[in-house]
């Protein structure tokens, strides 16, 4: 589940900091964030430097040991995967008035 909720934004020594709502607390000394350059938003995490969640992740598909030919195959088959008919568009000639 997830919940939204507001934090503030303070200005100190130069630095940005952000409070915080009282019932979210960390207890580590650092956080990751991940910022979406697209968009702007921004996700807390509180798990290791951002830079080794990618890492992790492809090391935990290597450790389930999937079948080559099977990665191969993953997803040839899509029955929903089919090319979109072209779309009837209104003839030029005709008088819209």
């Amino acid at each position: 589940m997830i919940e939204v909720k507001r934090a503030a934004i303070r200005t100190e020594n130069g630095h940005q900091v952000l409070v915080l709502p009282d019932d979210i607390n960390f207890n580590e000394a650092e956080v990751s964030i991940l910022h979406n350059l697209d968009t702007g938003e921004l996700t807390v995490r509180r798990d290791g430097p951002a830079s080794e969640t990618a890492e992790e992740f492809f090391a935990f598909l290597d450790s389930l040991d999937i079948p080559q030919d099977d990665l191969d195959s993953f997803m040839t088959v899509r029955p929903l995967n089919v090319p979109l008919k072209p779309e009837r568009t209104l003839d030029t000639d005709m008088d819209i008035a």
